[in-house]
């Protein structure tokens, strides 16, 4: 519902407030009271793929006793961050863990990424209910410990070996911004290491996430650097935004008809990359390591078939190992797979194929026409689909124009997000090529209409046919 007035107050009696409101708030101080004032503020709506939670238009404050602010960030950063420490180690384990990691030489990118790989591979968060305990032997499996020590465990390693490292405070894009006064709660904010000889970050507390970009919700949004090694060294940064051949999803189908086309089967292999790769690589490796078989399956049907009513007959898996998120090297998922659904239509003497369906349920956005807020992406990204369908004997192409797609938006060389689909023919076979590009993380509203029009059309191959006739 809209709001036609809105108006929130304070008096500076034995505490001080300090008021984050949104621009449509005024404020107005009269005898010691401060007022923020709205008017006609219009109904929320939420959107998908938008920043709901920032664009909300709100007021926080944050309460501390006179001349005791302890969340302002030249004394949070200073108090908690200034020297790093680790309480979890036993006596000489410190000197045996800095020797386990091996870095006594090779470049500083070559270093900070053995240190990633080894701790991200040998330590592992505390569950709800676990305690944390001294690391009582380094070989003897995963350690557990609390995020706060896990963080500590990488300062305190960069300072052993020299590393210069600055601390990084960001904020989710789709939550807010980053005072650069203080420490705002309730929102939350993210910590991590910033390597500034290779302009690359290290996030301790994203285990999925290994050194080289920021995670993706901190992407083009303003933040904070603070310097240990300068005294109350605190400067304004932007983080920077992972181009689109960093998070590429790839699929390969090899489809086939039965000798009576009562089922089709698909040889499917699943590639990913970037931010997609890692965050899958870290949750199937959860439930393969916790033997979650019935979630696991689930899990990959819905992120390579996207509602396609089949059965997974046989699964292999390749680069499972955390090391492959520093190479980016894909994370691989082989399938055979079964239909369920008919895709086939036989009218006459054709053969109707729906094969765009073999890529997975697309979204589509022929609904909605309008747009509140600019549309935002989790990351730039690249889909690459591949289609090889096998042409039974007796039958020849008649039609695929339906499968034909250029879809571009208009700007620099119409790359900013584009759909693209090539048909050709081999011998007996079809080979479709499908790509499809998101460069920004952000459209304006303005470019809705283009960026709907992208969108639009994966959903149209999805529902395209080729058309097969019997040959004379």
């Amino acid at each position: 519902i809209p709001v036609l007035h809105a108006e929130f107050s304070t008096t500076r009696v034995g505490v001080d407030f300090k008021t984050f409101a949104s621009e449509q708030f005024g404020l107005n101080v009269d005898k010691g009271k401060t007022t923020s004032i709205a008017e006609n503020i219009p109904p929320f709506i939420e959107e998908k793929n938008a920043k709901n939670i920032k664009n909300l238009i709100k007021v926080i404050y944050t309460i501390s006793v006179s001349g005791q602010d302890n969340l302002s960030w030249g004394t949070l950063l200073p108090q908690y961050f200034g020297k790093p420490k680790f309480t979890y180690f036993k006596k000489n384990q410190a000197r045996e863990f800095i020797e386990k990691l091996n870095v006594t030489s090779g470049t500083t990118d070559e270093k900070v990424t053995k240190i990633d790989a080894y701790i991200k591979e040998n330590f592992e968060f505390v569950m709800s209910g676990e305690k944390a305990k001294k690391v009582k032997d380094l070989g003897n499996g995963k350690q557990k410990l609390t995020a706060s020590d896990m963080f500590d465990l990488y300062g305190f390693t960069f300072k052993e070996l020299k590393i210069p490292y600055q601390i990084a405070v960001g904020m989710s894009r789709f939550i807010g911004d980053v005072s650069k006064s203080k420490y705002v709660a309730p929102l939350t904010h993210e910590f991590m290491y910033y390597i500034p000889e290779t302009n690359k970050f290290v996030s301790p507390y994203e285990e999925y996430l290994s050194y080289g970009y920021p995670m993706y919700e901190v992407q083009d949004s303003q933040g904070l650097l603070y310097d240990p090694s300068k005294s109350y060294s605190i400067v304004d940064f932007k983080f920077p935004i992972a181009p689109s051949d960093y998070t590429v999803i790839s699929t390969q189908n090899k489809v086939t008809l039965s000798d009576d086309f009562s089922s089709v089967t698909i040889y499917k292999i699943y590639e990913t990359q970037g931010y997609e790769g890692q965050l899958i690589r870290n949750t199937i490796n959860y439930l393969k390591e916790n033997e979650e078989e019935k979630e696991l399956i689930n899990f990959i049907k819905d992120r390579t078939l996207k509602d396609l009513d089949s059965k997974i007959t046989k699964y292999t898996i390749e680069n499972q190992e955390f090391k492959n998120n520093h190479t980016n090297t894909p994370f691989i998922v082989n399938l055979n797979v079964d239909l369920k659904e008919s895709i086939i239509e036989s009218v006459g003497n054709l053969l109707i194929i729906n094969i765009g369906k073999v890529i997975g349920k697309q979204t589509n956005l022929y609904q909605q026409t309008e747009r509140k807020f600019d549309v935002d992406l989790s990351y730039a990204k690249t889909y690459k689909h591949k289609i090889t369908f096998t042409i039974p004997n007796g039958y020849e192409v008649e039609s695929f124009k339906d499968l034909v797609f250029d879809k571009k938006m208009s700007g620099k060389d119409g790359q900013e997000c584009s759909f693209v689909s090539t048909v050709k023919t081999e011998g007996n076979q079809l080979i479709i090529d499908v790509n499809e590009v998101y460069n920004n993380i952000t459209y304006t509203i303005e470019s809705y209409p283009e960026y709907r029009n992208i969108i639009n059309a994966a959903s149209d191959f999805n529902n395209a046919n080729i058309v097969l006739k019997q040959k004379k």
